[in-house]
């Protein structure tokens, strides 16, 4: 889920790049 890089800011803005 976090892993999303656009999905990812729906809990971490910061692991959106990731």
């Amino acid at each position: 889920m976090l892993r999303d890089g656009n999905e990812g800011m729906s809990t971490i803005p910061g692991f959106s790049q990731i």
